[in-house]
């Protein structure tokens, strides 16, 4: 289990293996296993830890014989001679509905930030900008997001601390970190007692302290209706992510007023 006074590292990146070799890393609550043969690539993933665990080991060396005999492996034949596998972070493909652990209120005419972090995807990759096998780091609940149940779409569900200060957010190595802004430009308070992130639209960066990130959003309400008026997603890295770097891209494309329409409804 990491601290905040253990050794940290990246657990993305490009990796070497030897033919015949098995590497294990456990990021969170997942374990994985690749091993590189000589026409083939096999996979090997498992859930074992709770949503705030804090595990982390990178490409250990490890044995076939300690993969728990329920896992079948995943395989990837390949005639090519390739020695080296991509292992990286994604985000989730569905928006993310999160309830705070306990309500809070905006008051008018406040801006207030946010810090939201949420279980990231595990991409595999080899010679090909396709990843070949992606698993979800912890499996999140089904929701729905929209103004109906028959106007909206799939998503998944969580808890979050929804904290406002950073240093007080809980740090895991398989959870991304979304600032957000949250701007209520009414007369009248706001409560919160959930925020829709859509995840989907955002880039991720990893940062020179190893943290995760994605990219900013800006929640805005004028009004006192349901709904948000606007939705602002930043170009670039959070200025809260020192020397980030681009991980990986959204999977879908940014559209506001697409993105406006999923999240209605949200207040």
């Amino acid at each position: 289990m990491t601290t905040e006074s253990s050794p940290i590292e990246s657990w993305w990146g490009d990796w070497a293996l030897d033919l015949g070799e098995v590497r294990r890393w456990r990021i969170g609550p997942s374990v994985l296993w690749v091993q590189r043969l000589e026409l083939e690539w096999r996979a090997w993933w498992d859930g074992v830890g709770g949503r705030l665990d804090g595990s982390l080991e990178c490409a250990v060396p490890a044995s076939v014989d300690e993969v728990p005999d329920h896992l079948q492996p995943q395989r990837f034949a390949s005639t090519l001679a390739v020695e080296r596998i991509f292992v990286g972070p994604r985000l989730p493909e569905r928006i993310v509905v999160a309830r705070p652990e306990s309500p809070f209120t905006v008051l008018p005419e406040q801006d207030v930030q946010l810090f939201v972090s949420t279980p990231v995807f595990v991409e595999l990759g080899l010679d090909s900008p396709e990843p070949i096998l992606e698993f979800p780091s912890f499996v999140l609940s089904d929701t729905w997001t929209g103004a109906s149940t028959t106007d909206g779409e799939a998503a998944y569900a969580m808890k979050t601390a929804c904290r406002l200060r950073l240093a007080d957010l809980v740090r895991a190595p398989h959870r991304a970190i979304t600032p957000i802004v949250l701007r209520n430009r009414v007369d009248q308070p706001l409560l919160v007692e959930r925020i829709a992130v859509p995840v989907p639209f955002l880039d991720v960066y990893g940062s020179s302290n190893h943290r995760i990130w994605t990219s900013t959003i800006t929640l805005t309400r004028r009004t006192e209706e349901a709904g948000l008026a606007s939705v602002d997603i930043g170009a670039e890295a959070p200025t809260f992510a020192e020397g980030g770097k681009l991980i990986a891209h959204a999977r879908r494309e940014r559209d506001d007023e697409g993105i406006l329409h999923a999240l209605s409804g949200l207040f």
